[in-house]
């Protein structure tokens, strides 16, 4: 499925966390996103699967705290 019409619709600040052990959506996938969302950050995380919260909870929280200001 093409959403890179409805994607460069998004207008607003955003941050995608991307897991580079994610055998579901593996990482070109959130970086071609990030070419069609301006003001888009994609931070790719190593070292967890798809239980960021649970794995990595202090860099997940990390970058949460921080993104706003980036």
């Amino acid at each position: 499925m093409d959403r890179g019409n409805t994607l460069s619709l998004v207008t607003v600040s955003s941050l995608l966390l991307c897991i580079d052990g994610n055998r579901f959506c593996p990482v070109p996938i959130p970086k071609m996103e990030q070419n069609l969302i301006t003001g888009l950050l994609l931070s790719v995380i190593s070292g967890a699967s798809n239980l960021l919260t649970l794995e990595q909870p202090k860099l997940k929280n990390r970058i949460l705290e921080t993104w706003p200001r980036m």
